[in-house]
């Protein structure tokens, strides 16, 4: 297998001509380039009920003009990320022109990344798409997901890479290539040399990891979460059953929100999937931008505990950081203690005060780039750069193709898998 891995295979949606780079709008056709403005649109703000309106006036469209392309919002959203997905197709059969797999990896990160191209959609907010939809993107994805980790397997048979689980590594690579140009989203500037900037260190952390001593064994232990679990026993101990029900309503929320968008997301279809009304949720959580404030601040709550928990572990610093990772990742990927997603797009904006927002935002980069720089003052992490760790999610779990959120065990073997790609790379040992 190793000696084809530089020969194209067919790659998902062939039937559609590849993307031009975006300032060769000459050779595109109309319909792409509308997509391709929306992808930009879509991963900078998000989808809200003003989504096609503000598409229109950007392309200088009349909202019927538009409608000739696009029935709805939720047509636009699998019209672009179906586009996404044959792009990003389209962009590893480019990369499959070289032949060593390392090779192949580097381009395809780069090619996958580069701002001079049409844009990568990110997978967002897919749970609002029909579920035809939904399942031919992901039929979509699941093909790019499968090509790249036969790459992954021709490396480790040629000794490239090291042993590793290829379908998982394939995993946590389109998750967080993914998770790049939601970087707007987070208040970033994310031009063409930003988005270089990150191909060059993801590249350089799937090589050789983050972790100073490649070889060092690690038994990293579990964070206790369950200071983070609302629950009694006391079936009249009323306080805390209205705390239950009001922790019960943010999880559903933050999960939904974070799915869907949160201008999307109306607090009927919220009270219809928790089986209750529209005026029981007042009682709880209020209005909407008081609940959207309440997942944040849960979210708050719950990133605070992970790096205070971490810190308190008796075990080496390099565990440490291994477990607020692997936890982070963990809680991220499913389950009830799924963190609402801070995000700066326009629906969130309207409900939260902007400098809230953009205080969180930071908070949540310095603390990513602190953790770095005290691994790195420990001689734990190899130097490198760590304020580039901005433009990565190194716990991105977002995107349509997910583990069951009740298989625990899944869960915690995908989020061990992911952080360990990253920690110490791919490259033989």
């Amino acid at each position: 297998r190793a000696a084809n891995v530089g020969r194209k295979a067919p790659h998902p949606g062939q039937d559609m001509t590849r993307s031009p780079p975006v300032t060769d709008a000459s050779t595109s056709t109309r319909h792409d380039q509308l997509l391709d403005v929306a992808a930009r649109q879509l991963n900078a703000r998000g989808m809200s009920q003003r989504t096609l309106a503000d598409l229109a006036g950007s392309l200088g469209f009349t909202r019927n003009a538009l409608y000739h392309y696009v029935k709805d919002f939720e047509d636009l959203l699998s019209q672009v990320y179906r586009r996404s997905c044959i792009l990003l197709g389209e962009r590893l059969d480019e990369a499959m022109s070289q032949r060593d797999p390392s090779d192949i990896l580097r381009a395809f990160v780069s090619t996958a990344l580069d701002g001079k191209r049409a844009e990568i959609a990110a997978l967002n907010e897919y749970g609002l798409l029909r579920p035809d939809a939904r399942a031919e993107v992901t039929t979509l994805y699941r093909g790019i997901e499968g090509r790249l980790a036969a790459v992954i397997a021709d490396g480790v048979d040629a000794r490239t890479f090291r042993p590793c689980d290829p379908a998982l590594v394939a995993r946590t690579i389109l998750r967080i290539v993914y998770w790049v140009p939601l970087g707007t989203r987070r208040g970033l500037s994310m031009g063409p040399d930003e988005r270089a900037d990150a191909a060059d260190l993801l590249n350089t952390l799937l090589n050789t990891g983050w972790a100073a001593d490649r070889h060092a064994a690690i038994d990293p232990p579990t964070i206790d979460l369950s200071p983070l679990v609302v629950s009694t026993t006391d079936g009249f101990d009323q306080a805390a059953l209205y705390e239950m029900k009001r922790e019960s309503i943010l999880s559903c929320a933050s999960r939904m929100f974070n799915a869907r968008g949160v201008d999307t997301t109306s607090l009927d279809e919220l009270a219809r999937v928790l089986g209750t009304t529209k005026p029981r949720l007042y009682i709880y959580v209020g209005d909407k931008a008081t609940l959207v404030e309440e997942c944040f601040a849960r979210a708050d709550r719950i990133n605070r505990f992970l790096r205070q928990a971490a810190r308190e572990l008796p075990c080496t610093p390099m565990e440490r950081v291994v477990a607020l990772l692997r936890t982070s990742t963990t809680i991220r990927l499913g389950g009830i203690l799924e963190p609402m997603r801070y995000a700066f797009t326009d629906d969130v904006r309207e409900r939260i005060a902007p400098d809230l927002v953009r205080r969180r935002m930071k908070q949540m980069v310095e603390s990513t780039s602190q953790l770095f720089a005290e691994g790195q003052a420990e001689h734990i992490i190899r130097p490198f750069d760590v304020e580039r760790l901005r433009f990565l999610n190194l716990t991105a779990v977002g995107g349509i193709a997910r583990p069951d959120p009740d298989d625990a065990a899944e869960i915690a073997s995908d989020a061990a898998g992911m952080v360990e790609v990253m920690r110490i790379g791919l490259a033989a040992l």
